[in-house]
């Protein structure tokens, strides 16, 4: 698990020592690198994404899920990936459990996904990696 002072603060993208951990972490930037709901920005790992209507979540990712090939929106190819994350909100694990069991009623959805951000992003550390 990787620890940082801070989600906006980590530019080390290079650091991040798995291929999904980089994509987390353009896609947590995308979505502004923190919680949409407290504002939690310390560890990545601990950031999750919520389908704002989970009837809109797609088939592969629901087949993943039910077969137990993976859990994470991540495995997804990047259309998928981002049209998926377009339907969700960024939050950390404490505020998507609190959301999931109805203990946070009216959930931020303002902290909405970045395509044209998350497109950079992904541009500029394929470019850094040559």
């Amino acid at each position: 698990m990787i620890f940082i002072k801070t989600i906006k603060d980590f530019l080390e993208y290079s650091e991040l020592k798995t291929h999904n951990s980089k994509r987390k972490w353009i896609a947590v930037m995308s979505f502004g690198g923190s919680c949409g709901q407290c504002g939690y920005a310390k560890c990545l790992m601990a950031i999750d994404f919520h389908h704002i209507d989970p009837t809109t979540k797609s088939k592969i990712l629901i087949e993943n899920q039910r077969n137990k090939n993976s859990k994470s929106i991540l495995v997804l190819p990047n259309k998928l990936l981002v049209e998926e994350l377009e339907k969700c909100i960024c939050v950390c694990k404490n505020c998507h459990m609190e959301i999931e069991y109805g203990l946070i009623e009216n959930p931020n959805f303002d902290n909405r996904f970045d395509r044209e951000l998350f497109y950079k992003l992904k541009a500029y550390y394929q470019k850094r990696k040559k």
